[in-house]
């Protein structure tokens, strides 16, 4: 049997992305999506209130696995809960969102967040340096 706490959170990540979709009728940007999916329904929010749970989670989860270029997160794979680059599936796509969202958010701000969902643009830019500066802050 379901727990009431996982059954909202659920209802409300598939929530967020109606809106998302409804925002962004094009161009859709999976890890974002999913990021944001996961962010704002609290999935992860055991990781919000202990900064050495989350590094001990990113590590685990995130970091010591592989982590693909940008374009192996554009799209969704060919097994739950993974992206897939269709030779290794050796990551989890949505580990590697929400820590991708979150890296926005305390490196950058919210409002960022805004800024590339509304323009395309913004976010084709953002993109191309994303992982980089993400391996760049925790693999160092």
């Amino acid at each position: 049997m379901l727990k009431l706490g996982f059954l909202i959170a659920s209802i409300v990540h598939e929530f967020i992305h109606l809106v998302y979709d409804n925002q962004v009728p094009y161009n859709h940007c999976v890890w974002l999506e999913e990021g944001l999916a996961q962010f704002l329904s609290g999935q992860k929010s055991f990781l919000e209130a202990d900064e050495n749970k989350y590094h001990n989670w990113l590590k685990n989860s995130v970091l010591e696995k592989e982590i693909p270029p940008i374009t192996f997160l554009k799209k969704h794979g060919s097994s739950y809960g993974e992206f897939c680059d269709c030779s290794t599936n050796k990551y989890n796509g949505y580990d590697i969102s929400y820590a991708l969202l979150r890296f926005i958010i305390e490196e950058y701000s919210e409002e960022k967040i805004y800024e590339i969902i509304k323009n395309p643009s913004a976010l084709l830019s953002f993109e191309e340096n994303i992982i980089y500066d993400f391996k760049k802050r925790y693999l160092n």
